[in-house]
């Protein structure tokens, strides 16, 4: 088994994932199933004016114009699963995680617009 390739759950819809730059990209599907199980923490790296009117629960928030991956601690064994509007900038942010040194960063396909549009929950403000 490869040990750099992501641990993926049994979940009732197929599993995409593929590897961008070193940053893994997970389905929305997924990544629910990860924080739903408790092996995930998800990270919203979008701006404070986004943030303000929606977002997604328990989710932390660290935005991309205000990243220092430094800053980030590690997740204690789970899976981090950053988040954008459309998942471009998810990825930038991971890309800085693993320059720092972090093992792993996950970037949900999609961002909030994909979570939104599959039925899974958002607070709206």
């Amino acid at each position: 088994m490869d040990a750099t390739a992501p641990h993926v759950i049994e979940t009732n819809h197929p599993v995409e994932a593929h590897s961008t730059s070193a940053v893994t990209e997970i389905d929305v599907h997924t990544a629910f199933e990860w924080v739903k199980t408790g092996i995930a923490d998800m990270l919203d790296v979008r701006e404070a004016h986004e943030y303000a009117v929606e977002k997604i629960e328990n989710a932390d928030f660290y935005p991309l114009s205000q990243f220092d991956a430094d800053k980030i601690p590690e997740t204690d064994g789970k899976k981090l699963i950053l988040f954008c509007a459309v998942g471009k900038r998810s990825i930038d942010a991971g890309e800085r995680l693993l320059k720092s040194g972090h093992t792993q960063a996950y970037s949900m396909q999609g961002g909030l617009i994909a979570w939104d549009d599959a039925g899974y929950p958002i607070i709206e403000d």
